[in-house]
């Protein structure tokens, strides 16, 4: 059947990608430091090498429908994400944005003036020879790198994989990308990627089954580990949930969401266990997050051991808004809400239920609680047990139903205050209930 390991033994290698194919090795050993070769054109489409009819390039590591592939030892896999991903204005100095405008070589800004992408004179030519589609829309050409850029590594249908002890860093967009793949474990990783890397994920597990996620390090420039099942439509029409997924023993030390379930899980996520982890300096701490149209269902997930600490907004967050506005705001600013018309529960209503915390600590954070439900699909049968909070905004709970809040705790003079919205059958202590203002009843 042959196959057999590759060692790649100390020192700087530049190289064009590499498709793992089965029963391979890849063993990078110490201080062996692999980059790839900033050149668009040996990257090709995946629809060009696995017939996907999808436009995005080549990941830098690809393994497609493989079987007992490996990734070892304690080198470092470079992505040279520099040359793919865009600048945004927001996130660079003056000084640094006056740089890139002055640099008409090497990059292009965007239409809207938002964005500077890096694009050589060389490769704006190549973009302009290539299908300018993406997602069946008519896309300029000056978009296509932003657009088709790869992730650092995607597996795609593949089973028993082990990565183990690797770096993985600065990836042109998400660092590590499981779609579709069962028996996967990933152990001892140190995933990195600049803070302000745009789409700069750690770990998305995408309709992926039977993974072990065990004493790897995160600091990443979007949601470090994040769980997807596919988005809309085409989400559910594939029906691969994410499911069997143990998290254990790991740390983020930048993220947008340290521990995150969605956007794009319209296929479901279930059967989920994270433990013993910590998140520090994060945007969001435990996020959950969809909208309207994505549907599927996320349950039977149980979280325990978490400690977070300097977390900018929210420590538990469930957003069923997501990139919308949601009408509880208006509430909570005084005014009558706009949205009253109950919509109907279809395919693409998704639903969050059944989901445990227990033994969480929450150390300088935002808010303690931001649960926001939509109305025909409230946020249910949620336990948090044994929570202690130093919270700085008051927390809410929003079209929300069968909570139950058992031994929280809140440090004296933090923001203990809870505002309810539509939530019914809240279950908690007296003292707790004293924080309680309901939103409906103030108006």
């Amino acid at each position: 059947m042959g196959g057999g390991t590759l060692y790649v033994p100390a020192g700087e290698w530049l190289t064009g990608p590499i498709i793992l194919r089965s029963h391979i090795e890849l063993n990078l050993q110490k201080d062996a430091y692999v980059k790839f070769l900033p050149k668009m054109s040996l990257y090709r489409s995946r629809d060009e090498l696995f017939g996907t009819g999808e436009y995005k390039r080549q990941a830098p590591i690809v393994a497609y429908r493989a079987t007992d592939i490996a990734i070892t030892g304690e080198g470092v896999i470079d992505g040279s994400g520099e040359f793919w991903r865009p600048v945004r204005k927001e996130y660079a100095t003056d000084e640094e944005w006056a740089a890139l405008m002055a640099d008409t070589i090497h990059g292009i800004l965007t239409e809207d003036g938002t964005r500077w992408v890096p694009i050589s004179v060389s490769e704006r030519a190549f973009c302009q020879s290539q299908p300018i589609y993406h997602r069946n829309r008519l896309m300029p050409w000056q978009h296509y790198k932003t657009m088709v850029r790869p992730e650092n590594l995607w597996l795609y249908g593949c089973e028993r994989v082990l990565l183990d002890g690797v770096t993985f860093r600065n990836s042109p967009m998400w660092n590590l990308h499981p779609e579709l793949c069962r028996e996967l474990t990933i152990r001892r990783c140190n995933v990195q990627n600049e803070w302000y890397a745009t789409n700069g994920d750690g770990l998305d597990l995408e309709s992926c089954s039977q993974v072990l996620v065990q004493e790897c390090t995160f600091d990443v420039g979007d949601d470090a580990i994040c769980l997807k099942s596919g988005a809309d439509e085409a989400g559910r029409q594939r029906g691969r949930p994410t499911e069997d997924v143990l998290v254990e023993d790991c740390k983020v030390s930048h993220a947008h969401g340290g521990f995150v379930v969605g956007s794009e899980m319209s296929g479901g996520v279930r059967n989920v266990h994270i433990r013993r982890c910590s998140f520090v300096g994060t945007d969001s701490g435990l996020r959950f997050k969809t909208n309207r149209q994505r549907g599927g269902l996320v349950e039977n997930i149980s979280v325990e051991d978490i400690d977070m600490t300097d977390i900018k907004a929210d420590a538990l967050l469930f957003d069923m808004y997501y990139h919308g506005q949601s009408p509880v705001l208006e509430v909570i600013e005084g005014h009558s809400i706009a949205d009253t018309t109950l919509v109907a529960v279809t395919e693409a209503t998704p639903c969050f239920r059944g989901i445990r915390f227990r033994n969480i600590r929450c150390r300088n954070v935002g808010r303690t609680f931001y649960f926001d439900g939509i109305r025909e699909m409230p946020v249910q049968d949620i336990t948090i047990d044994n929570l202690f909070s130093e919270a700085s905004a008051p927390s809410l709970f929003s079209e929300c139903k069968g909570i139950v809040l058992r031994d929280i705790s809140f440090a004296e003079g933090g923001n203990q205050q809870i505002y309810l919205y539509r939530a019914e059958d809240i279950t908690a202590s007296d003292d707790i209930r004293k924080c309680f203002k309901d939103l409906e009843k103030s108006k």
